[in-house]
């Protein structure tokens, strides 16, 4: 381009990786990084003589290759947000004045209209689908900027939208609902070593504590989901063990069962 004279176009392909951070994946969040300093260091570089640099960020594409990832569709319907029900619409999430205030947006196929789902002035984040798809719940600051209370809501009906727990702190995160979607399971993170897991009722938000606290140990759950009975938990602790396995949480007597080998 530079030897044609006339400048010319650069588009490179970077990904949503290099705006989020994302556990698990920290080499491939680097070089997403990597290709958009390097396509804001070339815009600087080559602008003066024409040449124009720009990248695109894509989420996740459902593809194949993600499928075989992510082990199914479940995973990417959470997280690109499309209605799982009729597939209809997507819900979206859109930071507005660039200060990481994170707004939900309805985008409706058949008329390519989005709608503003959130107040458009708190920070909403972890969206989770109802087993039905026609709820969901995510946390926001919308009480008092800071706390993240769970709300819930039907996309189609912005109106619907309430807090259904007010919560304390700001490591509030929804894991999913039960397969009848009459309770949300709730993670509180106090430190990367230290979490807890909560049962909420869809329907008043009444929260009951899943696992123990003030045992004189810090714990760490993570990735946990509901059993496809609903009677149980399935979730990665490090209880008693050096490294993350897998375990069952009985609901009805919330007792911890080790699915996988010790590997200490």
């Amino acid at each position: 381009m530079l030897h044609q004279g006339w400048g010319g176009f650069i588009v490179n392909m970077a990904s949503v990786g290099s705006m989020l951070a994302t556990p698990g994946a920290s080499l491939y969040v680097a070089s997403k990084h990597a290709v958009v300093g390097l396509t804001k260091s070339a815009a600087i570089e080559y602008g003066p003589q024409g040449i124009r640099v720009n990248a695109v960020s894509p989420g996740s594409i459902r593809t194949e290759m993600l499928r075989e990832v992510f082990g199914g569709d479940e995973v990417l319907n959470r997280m690109v947000a499309i209605h799982p029900k009729d597939g209809d619409y997507i819900v979206y999430q859109k930071d507005v004045g660039g200060g990481e205030w994170y707004q939900f947006f309805r985008y409706d196929f058949a008329t390519g209209d989005s709608t503003l789902l959130t107040d458009g002035k708190s920070r909403n984040t972890s969206l989770r689908w109802s087993q039905g798809g026609d709820q969901i719940v995510y946390v926001s600051t919308r009480r008092n900027k800071q706390d993240t209370d769970l709300w819930a809501m039907n996309p189609t009906d912005p109106k619907t939208d309430h807090m259904l727990t007010q919560l304390i702190g700001g490591g509030w995160e929804p894991q999913g609902w039960s397969p009848d979607d009459k309770q949300v399971l709730l993670m509180e993170e106090i430190s990367v070593n230290e979490t807890y897991l909560w049962l909420v009722n869809s329907s008043t938000g009444e929260k009951t504590e899943l696992t123990p606290r003030k045992t004189g140990e810090q714990v760490t759950y993570a990735a946990a989901n509901f059993s496809r009975d609903g009677k149980g938990v399935y979730v990665s602790t490090d209880k008693d063990s050096q490294f993350l396995r897998l375990a069952y949480i009985d609901l009805a007597t919330k007792k911890m069962t080790i699915v996988t080998p010790d590997l200490s």
